[in-house]
């Protein structure tokens, strides 16, 4: 699967490095990703070499992202994020309580993650969630 000289995996490569914050990566590959099969897809026939081509490769970009994302302190997830969701919501209040009570980011995980990598997301994104919305308050 190519466009011109250019791989597939480079193409989505290119399009993520676009996206200025990580979170912002993250949301964006992890969109990908059918929530009834949990493959990746983009438009490709299921069963196709194209469609495990684009599963493979747009699964390893979340993982790399995801990875970046639990790399960073807690401070530059906390920057990360609210560049964010400050350019996407113009108040934040409202989605802030809806995605504390729905966990909406739980989807952000990327399939095959290990069990203490999926804690530490969800502990550092709940930590970070609850101080934005005591600033809110």
């Amino acid at each position: 699967m190519t466009s011109g000289d250019l791989p597939y995996s480079e193409l989505v490569r290119a399009a993520v490095s676009k996206i200025p914050s990580v979170f912002g990566r993250l949301s964006y590959v992890a969109s990908f990703r059918d929530a009834g099969t949990g493959l990746y897809t983009h438009g490709d026939e299921p069963g196709t070499p194209e469609a495990r081509e684009t599963d493979e490769v747009l699964l390893k970009a979340h993982q790399e992202v995801f990875n970046a994302w639990l790399c960073l302190s807690l401070e530059e997830q906390a920057a990360d994020l609210a560049e964010y969701l400050w350019k996407l919501l113009p108040d934040q209040g409202q989605p802030l309580r809806k995605w504390m009570q729905e966990v909406p980011y739980l989807q952000l995980i990327p399939r095959g993650a290990l069990p203490a990598q999926q804690q530490l997301f969800r502990s550092d994104l709940e930590l970070v969630l609850r101080i934005f919305h005591d600033q809110a308050s």
